[in-house]
């Protein structure tokens, strides 16, 4: 990334902390230098790892850094978190970034994207990080988290019927969804019944601009 693009990102994010929906984090120490360099790292690997499609300042600082951090208040500081489907490591780095979570695990069964994971997590030191190379729901049948965070991997019903078999392994899970994500929930509902799961939108919120409107549904044992 040339100097007068990392300038115009380094305003984006810049900008984007100032969100009331970062209320309470953007005041935190080196959270936009880290969060630049997340974003330079994966711009720069974006070539030969295709890792994301959203490339443009703005739209870097809005559609990952603005969303992924969006539900930062659902999180308490240390707390145990696994990232399902990392890819480029949202929202699970920007997370640690600006929270003090006992644990951040990355999972992300590509190896060539699990080890870029594992160098932003090295450069950014960023010791709540563990990069696993393994499907989230593999990871679960090993350990227990308090939160599973899934963001752009599929619909609720496909995600939670990964999950089925591990549902004891964590506490809640947290899926970033769109505007209007009640017909997910109905579809899903025979499944999370059958997991003793119940689903609520927990936060619904606006990224500026017209860029988009988000939600979060949250899935906790019954």
């Amino acid at each position: 990334m040339n100097a007068p693009e990392s300038s115009a990102l380094r305003t984006e994010l810049e900008s984007m902390l100032s969100n009331e929906l970062l209320a309470g984090i953007a005041g935190r120490d080196g959270l936009v230098d880290k969060l630049q360099r997340h974003a330079e790292l994966t711009l720069e690997a974006n070539q030969r790892l295709n890792l994301t499609s959203i490339t443009e300042p703005r739209e870097v600082a809005l559609k990952h850094f603005l969303d992924s951090l969006a539900p930062h208040s659902l999180l308490d500081d240390g707390e145990s978190v696994l990232d399902l489907g990392s890819g480029a490591g949202y929202p699970g780095i920007p997370l640690a970034c600006a929270l003090e979570l006992k644990k951040m695990v990355l999972a992300e069964s590509t190896l060539k994207k699990a080890r870029f994971l594992q160098e932003v997590a090295a450069e950014l030191a960023l010791p709540s990080i563990e990069v696993l190379g393994e499907r989230g729901e593999e990871i679960l049948r090993r350990a227990r988290v308090d939160t599973v965070l899934v963001r752009a991997i599929g619909p609720a019903e496909r995600i939670l019927k990964l999950l089925e078999r591990v549902s004891s392994s964590f506490h809640r899970l947290l899926l970033y969804k769109g505007p209007d994500p009640a017909k997910e929930i109905a579809e899903a509902e025979p499944v999370a019944r059958s997991m003793k799961l119940t689903a609520n939108i927990v936060l619904a919120y606006e990224l500026p601009g017209g860029t988009g409107s988000r939600s979060i549904i949250e899935y906790r044992h019954s």
